[in-house]
């Protein structure tokens, strides 16, 4: 399944579990026993402040299976998970689209980032060190993409699970 495929069903299967009261995370790609899983992060949100929707830490991580979408493991986390020292029931901040980015640009960029990750997700499962250029654009375009479109508030948790991904696409563009 595709990146898009994946992320559309889990949104799914999130919401029909979860309910609405949840902010879902943009998802990251993970290597388990030699196969490629996505997780999200399911984050408390208030939507509605004056500031935009406020998050609180995640509350649980789901990942999902890049080879049909479905739900592979959910489990309950607190910030200790991810090395942050949040308190779990207070909020990180708020969060709105970037200045000047209108939703139908979020949907684009988000697509870009999707397409991307079809193109680098298999040379990550290989571990390439070398890849080609069109895989090292690629992961630059996915970095891009997903750094503009990251909640601020949840950057630190991003870096934290994505630790092994996003350090071996730098390493990629050396």
């Amino acid at each position: 399944m595709t990146c898009d495929e994946v992320y559309k069903k889990a949104q799914f299967q999130l919401l029909s579990t979860m309910g609405d009261g949840y902010r879902h995370s943009l998802p990251v790609p993970l290597l388990r026993d030699g196969a490629v899983t996505w997780a999200i992060l399911l984050c408390p949100v208030r939507l509605g402040g004056p500031d935009g929707a406020e998050l609180k830490p995640p509350t649980y991580l789901a990942t999902f299976r890049a080879t049909d979408g479905e739900l592979d493991v959910m489990n309950a986390v607190t910030p200790q998970h991810f090395a942050q020292g949040d308190a779990p029931d207070k909020p990180l901040g708020a969060f709105l689209l970037p200045d000047g980015m209108t939703y139908d640009d979020y949907l684009r960029l988000r697509r870009e980032m999707f397409d991307a990750a079809d193109v680098v997700v298999p040379e990550y499962l290989r571990k390439a060190s070398r890849p080609s250029d069109d895989v090292r654009q690629a992961a630059r375009r996915f970095k891009a993409n997903f750094q503009q479109l990251q909640e601020p508030p949840l950057a630190k948790y991003y870096a934290s699970l994505g630790t092994d991904f996003f350090g071996w696409i730098d390493r990629i563009q050396n």
